[in-house]
């Protein structure tokens, strides 16, 4: 269903625009020139002022709910391993040469190993695993050690890609320990 609008504001200021579905099928959409996102820090800012009060084609295009994606986390003998935090990452542009990665979606293993990731918005995303009990070694999705080496997804406007299923098998980690002691041999902390 197509809703035309028209929103009344003062003549001089700045605006960001969101259109959310209070009943809550829909996923929020906040302008970005000219294109919408979900990230409310990447929202474009709308100048009216007397010199143009009046702005057209600020147009939405709204999507149902995100998408999920599932999985299970086996250690390296098959065995599944409960209690561990998988996160979705989506990317979050920091300027022009750098690329971050912003947890905006985490699911605990159950007992199976089990997990599902919802919902996903629009976007471009990695996986990761991570025990929070250091019994074994974080990874990111297939089989990597860093966001560089992970395997990216995209959820776009429209049509999702269709979901992966996320496996991760987890090794063991390992542990170094010891002490930090001063010249004198103090203990420093």
């Amino acid at each position: 269903t197509n809703v035309d609008y028209a929103i009344m504001v003062p003549s001089n200021g700045s605006y960001n625009l969101a259109v959310h579905d209070t009943g809550g099928k829909l996923i929020p959409h906040y302008y970005n020139s000219p294109q919408v996102t979900v990230d409310p820090d990447q929202a474009a800012t709308l100048q009216i002022s007397a010199a143009q009060p009046f702005l057209p084609d600020i147009d939405f295009v709204l999507t149902e709910k995100g998408g999920e994606v599932s999985g299970h986390v086996l250690d390296l003998d098959g065995n599944a391993i409960e209690g561990i935090e998988v996160y979705a990452r989506q990317e979050v542009s920091e300027g022009a040469s750098k690329d971050t990665w912003k947890s905006v979606v985490k699911a605990i293993t159950d007992e199976n190993g089990a997990f599902t990731l919802k919902p996903l918005y629009l976007g471009t995303y990695i996986f990761s695993a991570y025990d929070p009990y250091f019994r074994y070694a974080s990874m990111y999705y297939p089989d990597a050690n860093s966001p560089e080496g992970a395997t990216k997804w995209i959820y776009e406007l429209g049509y999702p890609n269709p979901a992966p299923t996320v496996d991760f098998d987890l090794p063991k980690s390992g542990r170094i320990t010891g002490s930090v002691t001063n010249g004198s041999g103090v203990q420093v902390y």
